[in-house]
């Protein structure tokens, strides 16, 4: 996504401008066609017609406000549950080496890995033609049916070529049967068939399952390659293990069929976990080792979080900006609502004077004015919350792993935005109650 700013520059100073004219234009209009005996008497103000216009704006206010924090809390959340799960694959201190396929690096692939394998700051380091958050697109799809039925449905499946190291870098849970071994399972282009290691969503798909996949005769286990898009001579499959879902091509789209297979022929991508200490250093050891081997082929080195973040970004970008509409649309509500209660309490000084007198005390003054002060509020709490209770049903609509209690989260969104609303009113209703009623009726 990318924003072109000096274009849109002209057009939103227009916007706030013309918002502007239209916003001053009532007021102005209001002022000029005001007498001066009605202005002297405060009549133009104190009209039926322009308290139901204030209370509609501190309204409206409101409802835009509280409907923008509710919905602010909803997207934060949902980024927060985005971040943990996909903290099960991603971590900062892991980095992806690219285009080893080029033909000037392939003739030094095993050299510079060894060198690199041998740098202390490395934990671990795995080959392999993919790695979770990079095939944004789904590439490398292939179809598959079983191999004991003939004309068999047959299924989609996202396959990736790994090392028996890949695990290390990035973790993940055998459920049945056992990870690829190198001596068991390294194939070639003109390998016949190749062994998988399927996950959950691959193995339902494939009628395995983790209870009885043990059990479970190999010629049912057996299956039979689509040739439409070879990448591999193999025509048959053999499915050695069943590991757990994870979200490996991004939070952003549904658990797909996966399947790991041990092709060294294919890896283009080396991943590398550092020690957090000295990931700095150890990068530049990693720049100095390969401008020694292949000082006229470019370094395409990346972090892994930059690829989980082409499509975060998105997601935060959109927490942030509206995180500032509604720091800019609840600070204008809550001046509204405070000017609003100001001016009804000055209207009303005489009244609470009197009640004073009458033996009214301070508390019951302040809940009287905060229940008749409340009511712009509680009209726009009761047309924000079920306008952001669908905006949000919409929102998430985009993820597969929601949050939960989205009713819980927004009921709590509104009682933060009354109890903002309260706390105004508080402050004014205390300086109104605690005026002495002789300061007030003393001009009378």
């Amino acid at each position: 996504l990318s924003l072109d700013y000096v274009y849109m520059m002209p057009w939103l100073f227009l916007i706030a401008f013309v918002l502007a004219l239209v916003a001053s234009a009532y007021p102005t209009y209001l002022s000029y066609r005001l007498k001066p005996a009605d202005s002297l008497n405060n009549r133009g103000f104190n009209s039926k017609m322009a308290e139901r216009l204030r209370t509609f704006m501190v309204t409206l206010q409101f409802t835009l406000s509280t409907f923008i924090f509710a919905l602010v809390a909803v997207i934060y959340l949902q980024n927060q549950k985005i971040l943990a799960i996909s903290s099960e694959l991603l971590s900062p201190d892991v980095h992806l080496i690219q285009q080893l396929d080029a033909e000037p690096v392939q003739a030094v692939q095993d050299e510079l890995v060894a060198q690199i394998k041998q740098l202390p700051g490395v934990e671990a380091l795995s080959l392999s033609d993919s790695a979770p958050f990079t095939d944004l697109s789904g590439a490398a799809w292939f179809k598959m049916h079983a191999a004991t039925q003939e004309n068999a449905h047959e299924q989609v499946m996202h396959m990736v070529s790994i090392d028996a190291d890949f695990g290390l870098v990035y973790p993940n849970q055998v459920l049945a049967g056992r990870w690829l071994e190198e001596e068991l399972d390294s194939v070639t282009q003109a390998s016949t068939a190749i062994n998988l290691l399927v996950n959950q969503s691959a193995a339902a798909m494939l009628g395995l399952s983790v209870q009885d996949f043990v059990g479970t005769p190999l010629a049912e286990r057996m299956f039979a390659f689509d040739k439409t898009e070879p990448l591999l001579a193999a025509s048959e499959a053999r499915v050695i293990g069943i590991m757990a879902d994870q979200y490996f091509l991004g939070v952003h789209m549904k658990v797909k069929p996966l399947a790991y297979f041990m092709a060294p022929e294919q890896y283009d991508m080396l991943s590398l976990k550092l020690n957090a200490d000295t990931a700095a250093e150890t990068l530049m050891q990693i720049k100095h080792i390969w401008q020694q081997n292949i000082p006229e082929h470019p370094l395409k080195l990346s972090s892994l979080e930059s690829f989980f973040q082409l499509f975060f970004r998105i997601a935060s970008g959109i927490e942030v900006v509206f995180a500032l509409f509604c720091l800019l649309a609840l600070s204008l509500a809550l001046t509204g609502l405070f000017g609003q209660t100001a001016f009804l309490a000055q209207r009303r000084s005489k009244e609470i004077a009197i009640r004073k007198v009458m033996g009214a005390n301070t508390y019951q003054i302040i809940l009287l004015l905060l229940w008749q002060f409340s009511k712009p509020v509680f009209y726009a709490l009761l047309f924000a919350l079920p306008c952001v209770y669908y905006a949000s049903l919409i929102y998430l609509d985009f993820f597969p792993e929601r949050i939960d209690s989205l009713l819980l989260i927004i009921f709590i969104s509104g009682l933060a935005a009354l109890l903002l609303a309260w706390a105004v009113i508080i402050l004014h209703a205390i300086k109104v109650a605690r005026a002495h009623p002789a300061d007030t009726l003393r001009y009378e």
